[in-house]
């Protein structure tokens, strides 16, 4: 070569070094250049022996590259991805599968039987050495455009797609400059992006990251940026996204900000599969749980089946993955124990056996004494498992499958007639032999009071501070002491007040009665009615509830639904009692739990909703009322008056001690014909004495 054209070669390589120089480390090594990574082909001529003496080494690290006189040019025979669709990308993935070894794992798609068996595996490849412990740059970088794989895609971009919008606007930067590098990089994570995509859908390749790791590593433990596209380790994705250069300059909505459940709802859904509930299938915890209740069709079904019964409201999204997450964990338990592979081969009839054997080890079932360690747990998996032979069998005749559906029927007769006796019984004894002999600690009169008083006195000193002073802090100080005193005065449950949407109480309409009705009201009943305010929402299994509001209570609620905007709470949030800057609710029973803590009670553990509605139906005893005063209260609570005299009565112990005892004294001294006729209450003995009356 001359020396003239050496100088020529030498000018070109400096000024595109920023084509070829990567701004971040392919390897979680520190970065060290190296003469070879920002060389040409003119450099490779240059050092030609090197290369010819290294040849075998760079076919096993990288074999598109074939050797010639001229140093390494690239294979024109290569795979060819298919075309990427965003409607036709599979992303169910399954990182903890049965035989699956270590760096690579298993994909299935959603309708996949066998549950992710296949012989197909996904790898991450660690960063290659070389023979003296040197780096080799054989990674390669996919085009976006012809979905091939190449070691200098910026160079292949400007000769091969030069025409694109894209790699022009990129190219018609300086060399060198910030801008030009920036809009390569993101064609070069979009590249890579689309055929990771490829090869999660397939369940067979390489995935390709932005950051090469050290050792080989399992593909469950990255995701994609939701910027920029390209693909971290997920222990390594928040120090990523803190310092993306692709993050936009908005601020972000308020709000958790979980990045990984972020990051994995960046990849689109499975086909089928509606976006809103792959994005609250993303908000789940990323572990292997979630690789398996989303690599599982079935799982996938009755979480869609729940969603649509129950998705339109939000605080029941986590029930739903809670629910998904069971039949998640007795996969991975089925799998270790058992033949079974996916939830379909749990509803097959010759199968029914093996599902008992690994739900009692699931919910850690004790032989001895046949107790179970969680026995909650093998109830609802039960119920999950009954509903999704329904939606198997439903799913099947309607696809004219009907053998799929005879299976699917005759699973559900084997569970109706053997589940109780190897599973439910069991189940139920734990749980009711857990409460005997349990305290029954219901709350003090005192306590009670004592609450009370703390939070008028919180409440007068908010709103004060609140009309004089805007701000957040006091608004949400305000807005947890109201909550609080409207669960503490109408002894509702803490989840229905705190759900109270704004709209029901402005809308709210005077508690004026019917002239009809005033008729047969006491005088003080009716100054009552124009005492407080009545306003209905929703309770539990939908039915309507009432809410009385005493006047000191409408005084600060009008205050913090006039400052609500100067607070900070958002336009968009549709509870009374909002967190500002937020779209979600206080909850109720922290608020109660807090209070009573710090009011000075003797026994604040027992100031809970549930105990103080239980001991609004105790003490209603005490004033015997009639069955139709027993409905309206029974009505008033949001319960039915059965459960009401089942659960809502003087605990059973004192009951048997108060006025069983009577009988079984009387019966002991000869006496019960005495008492012929009179109620228990009208039944007065003495148990140190012989007195009877």
């Amino acid at each position: 070569f001359t020396f003239t054209f050496i100088l020529k070669m030498n000018k070109q390589i400096y000024s595109d070094s920023d084509e070829l120089f990567d701004p971040f480390s392919d390897s979680g090594e520190k970065y060290i250049p190296d003469t070879s990574e920002e060389s040409s082909d003119s450099d490779r001529r240059t050092h030609f022996q090197t290369v010819c003496q290294k040849r075998n080494i760079l076919r096993e690290s990288s074999p598109t590259k074939i050797g010639n006189g001229l140093g390494v040019k690239y294979n024109k025979q290569r795979r060819s991805s298919p075309s990427y669709s965003t409607a036709q990308i599979g992303c169910g993935l399954s990182t903890e599968q049965i035989g699956c070894r270590p760096g690579s794992y298993h994909s299935t798609s959603l309708n996949t039987k066998d549950g992710g068996a296949s012989a197909k595996s996904i790898s991450v490849h660690a960063v290659c050495k070389k023979d003296n412990g040197s780096r080799m740059y054989s990674k390669k970088q996919y085009c976006l455009f012809c979905k091939q794989g190449f070691l200098k895609i910026t160079r292949h971009l400007e000769r091969a797609h030069h025409t694109e919008l894209d790699v022009a606007r990129a190219v018609s930067f300086p060399k060198g400059s910030k801008q030009r590098r920036l809009h390569l990089e993101l064609l070069r994570n979009k590249g890579n992006f689309v055929h990771n995509v490829e090869v999660l859908k397939s369940g067979d390749g390489k995935l390709v990251p932005r950051k090469q790791p050290k050792k080989d590593s399992q593909a469950q433990d990255f995701l994609h940026c939701v910027h920029c596209q390209g693909l971290f380790a997920k222990r390594l994705l928040w120090r990523h996204m803190m310092v993306c250069k692709f993050k936009p300059s908005v601020p972000q909505k308020p709000g958790k900000t979980r990045v990984q459940s972020l990051c994995a709802f960046a990849v689109p859904p499975p086909p089928g599969i509606k976006a809103e509930f792959w994005k609250m299938l993303s908000n789940m915890n990323q572990d292997e749980v979630y690789s398996v209740v989303k690599s599982d069709g079935l799982i996938m079904e009755y979480g869609e089946h729940l969603y649509n019964r129950l998705g339109y409201d939000v605080a029941k999204h986590e029930y739903i993955r809670q629910k998904m997450r069971e039949l998640g964990r007795l996969l991975i338990c089925s799998r270790k124990s058992t033949p079974l592979k996916t939830i379909d081969d749990h509803i097959m009839p010759a199968n029914f056996m093996h599902v008992v054997q690994a739900v009692k080890h699931l919910a850690g079932y004790v032989p001895e004494t046949s107790t179970f360690k969680c026995p909650s747990l093998s109830l609802k998996i039960g119920h999950s498992l009954a509903k999704i032979s329904q939606l198997v069998e439903s799913r099947a005749n309607v696809q004219g499958n009907y053998s799929a559906a005879k299976a699917a029927r005759t699973f559900r007769t084997v569970y109706e007639a053997r589940w109780n006796e190897l599973i439910s019984a069991a189940s139920l004894r734990t749980l009711k032999e857990s409460k005997w002999n349990a305290p029954q600690l219901l709350p003090f009169t005192k306590d009670v009071q004592t609450l009370h008083a703390y939070l008028n006195m919180q409440q007068q000193q908010c709103q004060n501070k609140l009309s004089t002073q805007t701000s957040a802090e006091t608004w949400g100080q305000l807005a947890r002491v109201l909550l609080t005193q409207v669960i503490l005065f109408n002894r509702r449950r803490a989840g229905e007040v705190s759900k109270m949407p704004l709209s029901a109480y402005t809308a709210s309409n005077p508690s004026d009665p019917q002239d009809d009705v005033n008729v047969a009201l006491s005088d003080l009943e009716k100054k009552l009615c124009q005492h407080f305010k009545r306003i209905e929402i929703r309770g539990k299994r939908g039915r309507k509830v009432p809410v009385l509001l005493t006047p000191e209570m409408q005084q600060s609620l009008d205050l913090l639904v006039a400052k609500r905007q100067e607070c900070g709470v958002l336009f968009d949030n549709i509870y009374l009692f909002a967190r500002p800057s937020a779209r979600t609710s206080y909850r109720g029973s922290d608020c109660l739990r807090h209070f009573a803590k710090i009011c000075g009670a003797k026994h604040p553990e027992s100031l809970t909703s549930t105990k103080l509605r239980k001991q609004t139906g105790t003490l209603s005893q005490v004033l015997n009322l009639s069955n139709t005063d027993l409905d309206q209260l029974a009505d008033f609570l949001g319960h039915d008056v059965r459960v009401h005299r089942q659960f809502y009565r003087l605990p059973e112990g004192t009951l048997q001690l108060a006025k069983m005892s009577k009988i079984l004294m009387a019966l002991d001294k000869g006496r019960l014909a005495e008492f012929q006729g009179k109620s228990l209450d009208e039944i007065n003995i003495d148990p140190e004495g012989f007195s009877f009356s």
